[in-house]
């Protein structure tokens, strides 16, 4: 049946008022959605492994770590912010945002010493802040597990 044919059918059945609603274009497939998500990934990965190539000493300060991983927070937050449609963006921030925070962990644990257990809290806060800044469910959930 053709599309306008149901509408006018649901019209006069009175379920459905108005003009029939402009038709949206279809989602990807799913192996179009996954093989993009995959080269965004390969992207980042290949991206942060250059930036860390020529900045190594990062790993090494805990002040230099935190700074790193908060700009690095900061970017994926604006690329994944700017890009709700976008799923190369999507998962290209998703993947720095991780490289980000995973500095952000690691400068704190440095910083703290023998003190871990303020290690644990401070990046289970930093993992709820950027919960409420970073609105992607998938960012929401490896934030919540990591926090937990």
């Amino acid at each position: 049946m053709d599309a306008e044919i149901v509408w006018a059918k649901l019209a006069e059945a009175g379920w459905v008022r108005g003009e029939m609603p402009a038709a949206g274009e279809p989602p990807a497939p799913w192996y179009l959605r996954a093989m993009i998500g995959v080269a965004a990934w390969i992207a980042a990965a290949f991206v942060l492994s250059s930036v860390g190539a020529l900045v190594y000493r990062v790993f090494d300060s805990a002040v230099l770590s935190i700074i790193a991983g908060s700009i690095l927070c900061a970017i994926a937050a604006t690329m994944m912010h700017r890009s709700r449609e976008g799923l190369f963006l999507r998962q290209f921030g998703l993947a720095i945002a991780i490289a980000g925070e995973s500095l952000l962990a690691l400068g704190l644990y440095t910083a703290v010493g023998l003190h871990r257990s303020l290690g644990w809290l401070a990046s289970a806060a930093v993992q709820v802040v950027l919960a409420v800044v970073i609105r992607d469910p998938t960012h929401r959930c490896s934030g919540a597990l990591v926090a937990m």
